[in-house]
């Protein structure tokens, strides 16, 4: 009986081998809407945990409605199926209550035997190259605790404040039931009505317009002053892998409001090359939403690398502002790619020793000195530098850059998440307090 929880049998591997997996009787399942289930493998070699049954498949539903596999007069029959093992790796034979807290009841007795004592790895699922992990097939997660990468399917989630991303608090729904609230809070949540959301934290919500228990829109509202929103990806192997932003668009009430989208992986931002992208909206436009054409970002990644797709409130004038991302994460190779990792390229850059490359000239070893007015007049040197930090977060608003020679002005953009200032030195002021505190007077 679930009641409304997510449960889990787990079985250690005693030794190495290939095992098959089947059940001593057919499942059968009873509830609300039905339920789901899925087996579930650890790997010592990449230290995740993926989903390895059914096949092709994220879950096996059951009890979801009259003649449904898992209902009286059609018990699911349980097709054994055989995988390599190693000895302490676990199997987790997982059971979902597919979003909703009714008394979900399953009988499922799922069997483990050895064929033989021998590991193939070429028959071990935690291996092979992992299926597209699609954020909206998982969502909406049904409490806090839910909010992890292996409930997730390897997403979560998060609150964005600077360089740290916190796991969001489930809200709950709203009057209607259709959709789904997550906001960042420090301790518990206090008990609130259904409508009451904090908003300047920064909230995700998901949308079950046709009220099925299925998730068919994500949207992000990143609040003023910093307050970010992310969906967070973890890649559970090495290889090459792309994301992918889905069904994207924006919508707003009042006209005015920006967000900014951006991809950091750990905590490099690979996407776009400059800045942010920046969503917004015509005048015209007000109250629906307008598709994105979103590329796909494809990068290298290690296993246990995190990637963030985050939005930043760029301007905000009121009213209802959000952005629609439906997150897809899908391996194209599983051979990592060193030229295709953008945050090694950045951060390579970075690396560079003041003491040891030091040599007064500009632009050797990338690195670049402001002399005298050099940074207060030359336009083009300020280019050179801001431009090999973006991975700082620095985007230079090269129209403003070029327009300031010799007075105080901000040459960043909007959301640069660094502001960048041309400030003119003033020697005459500093020559006038040095000599009246030199001469005593």
């Amino acid at each position: 009986q679930l009641s409304g929880y997510t449960a889990a049998m787990v079985y250690t591997a005693p030794i190495d081998g290939t095992v098959q997996i089947a059940a001593e009787a057919p499942i059968t399942a009873e509830g609300y809407n039905g339920l789901r289930i899925a087996v579930y493998k650890s790997s010592d070699q990449t230290g995740a945990i993926i989903p390895v049954w059914p096949v092709g498949d994220r879950w096996q539903y059951l009890g979801n409605g009259e003649g449904a596999p898992g209902t009286e007069g059609n018990e699911y029959e349980f097709e054994p199926y055989e995988l390599s093992i190693q000895e302490g790796e676990k199997l987790y034979f997982v059971m979902d209550p597919d979003g909703n807290d009714q008394d979900d009841i399953i009988r499922w007795s799922p069997t483990v035997a050895y064929l033989n004592d021998t590991y193939d790895e070429a028959n071990d699922p935690a291996l092979a190259m992992p299926e597209k992990s699609v954020m909206a097939d998982v969502f909406p997660f049904e409490t806090t605790e839910q909010n992890n990468f292996t409930h997730g399917n390897g997403w979560r989630l998060d609150a964005a404040r600077g360089d740290e991303y916190i796991p969001m608090n489930y809200i709950g729904w709203n009057g209607d039931w259709n959709l789904g609230r997550y906001y960042e809070y420090d301790g518990e949540i206090p008990d609130k009505d259904d409508y009451t959301v904090w908003w300047d934290r920064g909230v995700i919500t998901g949308s079950d317009s046709t009220f099925s228990w299925t998730c068919d829109a994500m949207y992000m509202t990143p609040a003023e002053n910093g307050n970010d929103v992310a969906f967070t990806y973890q890649a559970p192997r090495d290889g090459v892998l792309s994301l992918n932003f889905g069904d994207a668009g924006f919508s707003q009430d009042t006209a005015g409001n920006v967000i900014g989208l951006a991809v950091y992986k750990n905590d490099v931002k690979i996407w776009p090359a400059e800045g942010s992208f920046l969503a917004s909206s015509d005048t015209a436009d007000l109250g629906q939403e307008a598709a994105l054409d979103l590329e796909p970002v494809e990068t290298a990644v290690r296993a246990g690398d995190l990637l963030h797709i985050r939005a930043t409130r760029v301007a905000a004038t009121g009213g209802e502002c959000r952005l629609k991302v439906m997150p897809e994460a899908e391996y194209t190779s599983l051979e990592y790619d060193v030229s295709l990792d953008k945050e090694a390229q950045l951060s390579a850059v970075s690396e560079y020793s003041f003491v040891g490359q030091f040599s007064g000239t500009q632009g050797q070893d990338n690195w670049y000195y402001l002399y005298a007015g050099i940074g207060e007049n030359d336009a083009q040197a300020r280019t050179d530098i801001c431009d090999g930090l973006s991975f700082l977060g620095i985007a230079l608003d090269h129209e403003k850059n070029s327009a300031v020679r010799g007075v105080e002005a901000c040459i960043s953009t909007p959301d640069s998440r660094v502001k960048v200032m041309v400030v003119p030195t003033n020697e005459e002021l500093v020559i006038a307090r040095d000599t009246l505190a030199l001469s005593g007077k």
